[in-house]
């Protein structure tokens, strides 16, 4: 069956009668890719939510979904009109967390969710600076490497490594993560410096996950990117668990730079292929553009964008 054709321009005098609250529906469904879940996530009737989606289809003139017994699915014309209703939407919460950011205190619970790795070496800080600056907030965090809902888990904000799957949500970018592959003077003194990243192979390694002993470190070379099995005794996903074996010897770790840029300096851990790590996607900070931005939601967030993006 053939595609809708988009829908044309709007005119003003059509434009004018849209209803904002029928536009944010059409967004809500077209993520939850059913009328019924988008019925519960905006806990309405699944009639009221059908009959907003009518009324935008009558009004364009155009199909917006098709529906099957699997759920709904976007038109082309659809998939023009979501882009066109994620900016609306966007823009009316900017506009209406900024009037509230000027008449409301900044106060209120914030659930925020981050990596493991980012959480134990970074957060901690933040966190606390935060929490002194704004003594009318509280926080509870949850360190996870799994992916997290933000609307269904009632998240606030959350920091992820890549950028968020949903595009409903608002992400900004906070820095990319270099990751250092180093190791104690103690154990290089032992088993010798690795004269090239393929030697590593033949290394004891401090490896990153809950698989045992056992991963993959990419690194690029004359001839484009490469990686390098690696296997040792001790697996991690804590970052701090990984530099204190590093440090003690145990093997060599590939880590973030945030997390042993002290060692580093101090000399008790030292770089290795410095030039050939490659590095590893960037670091964000998402929060839903769906629902009302709350003044406790941006001075967080731009509390975090701040301090993180100020650290080399």
């Amino acid at each position: 069956m053939p595609r809708d054709k988009p829908p044309p321009p709007v005119p003003a005098s059509l434009a004018s009668s849209f209803d904002l609250n029928a536009m944010h529906t059409f967004v809500v469904i077209a993520r939850e890719k059913s009328v019924s879940a988008a019925a519960a996530a905006l806990r309405l009737q699944k009639s009221t939510v059908s009959r907003q989606l009518d009324k935008l289809e009558e009004t364009l003139n155009a199909r917006l979904v098709q529906r099957s017994a699997r759920g709904v699915s976007l038109t082309e014309a659809g998939d023009v009109f979501l882009r066109a209703c994620t900016r609306v939407v966007c823009a009316a919460d900017d506009a209406m967390a900024g009037v509230e950011s000027l008449t409301k205190q900044t106060r209120g619970h914030l659930k925020v969710t981050a990596p493991i790795l980012f959480g134990e070496a970074f957060l901690p800080s933040i966190l606390i600076d935060f929490l002194h600056e704004h003594e009318d907030i509280t926080v509870s965090v949850e360190l996870t490497n799994r992916p997290v809902r933000l609307v269904e888990e009632d998240v606030d904000v959350a920091i992820t490594i890549g950028p968020p799957s949903d595009e409903s949500l608002v992400a900004r970018k906070l820095r990319t993560l270099d990751p250092v592959c180093c190791a104690s003077p103690r154990y290089l003194a032992k088993h010798g410096t690795p004269p090239s990243p393929r030697d590593l192979a033949e290394h004891e390694c401090v490896v990153w996950g809950t698989r045992p002993g056992e991963g993959t470190w990419r690194f690029r070379g004359p001839d484009g990117p490469y990686t390098v099995l690696v296997r040792g005794r001790l697996s991690s996903e804590s970052a701090e668990i990984q530099k204190a074996a590093a440090l003690r010897g145990l093997g060599i770790a590939l880590l973030p730079s945030f997390v042993v840029r002290e060692e580093i300096e101090r000399g008790t851990l030292r770089h290795l292929f410095a030039s050939e790590v490659i590095p590893v996607g960037p670091l964000y900070i998402a929060y839903p553009s769906s629902r009302h931005l709350a003044s406790k939601v941006r001075v967080f967030v731009d509390h975090v964008v701040a301090r993180v993006q100020s650290t080399g």
